[in-house]
């Protein structure tokens, strides 16, 4: 009879939640990766309505960040930022405390294929590229599914890249793997996806902007420089 006992005590003890460490949230230091935000309507934000996708390159050890960001609005156009869509392009380097800003040249035609003309500017930066202390006080809500993928879930986060508004946030990461899946702020206002990580080393030529030929900012650069902080 010692034998079945075994058994049944085995079986119990499988299902018997376990004292297992839970999962820490966590951004390589070193990736690419596409990236949609979406600004709901009825956030306030100075972007609200607007659809953003591009692709992201990032070096935290060098604290360096680059956006290329494709930018749609509800409105037929853009309004003061161009024409609908418009392209964004943000390259942060935090030890230099400088980012550099391409948007469209709209004072030049367009090329085939509606390729649009590029401007760069030069902009002070008075914040950290990213925040380090980002999910210090993360609470872990067990795991989830998120558009029908299994997910863990952390509240009380803020995004790691900074950005203009940091918006306390739940972080969702890949239950098998750990990487990041998707940072959505508790108001509703901002929903940032991450997919198609490439988890190479991201080498500093890919952030180096000296063929852009970027102008000096000299106090306001416009309207356009308030997307200088939009770097997610």
């Amino acid at each position: 009879m010692e034998r079945p006992f075994f058994i049944l005590a085995a079986a119990v003890a499988c299902w018997a939640p376990c004292a297992t460490a839970e999962p820490k949230p966590a951004f390589p230091r070193q990736m690419s990766y596409k990236c949609t935000m979406r600004v709901s309507l009825d956030s306030h934000d100075l972007f609200a309505g607007n659809n953003f996708s591009g692709t992201h390159y990032l070096n935290a050890d060098l604290q360096v960040m680059r956006t290329e960001w494709l930018m749609t609005c509800p409105g037929s156009t853009c309004g003061r930022f161009g024409p609908n869509p418009t392209s964004v392009g943000i390259n942060a380097h935090g030890r230099e405390q400088a980012m550099y800003q391409t948007t469209v040249n709209e004072r030049l035609p367009p090329g085939p294929g509606k390729a649009q003309a590029v401007q760069c500017r030069k902009l002070p930066m008075h914040q950290p590229v990213f925040n380090e202390s980002w999910a210090g006080g993360a609470l872990y809500r067990g795991v989830h599914y998120l558009d029908g993928q299994l997910c863990h879930r952390w509240s009380n986060t803020v995004p790691w890249a900074v950005q203009r508004v940091q918006r306390i946030s739940d972080f969702y990461s890949d239950f098998y793997t750990n990487l990041p899946v998707a940072s959505i702020s508790e108001d509703g206002a901002i929903d940032l996806r991450f997919f198609d990580l490439n988890l190479q080393p991201m080498p500093e030529s890919l952030f180096d902007p000296t063929g852009l030929h970027c102008g000096d900012c000299d106090g306001d650069c416009g309207p356009n420089s308030m997307l200088h902080s939009m770097l997610v």
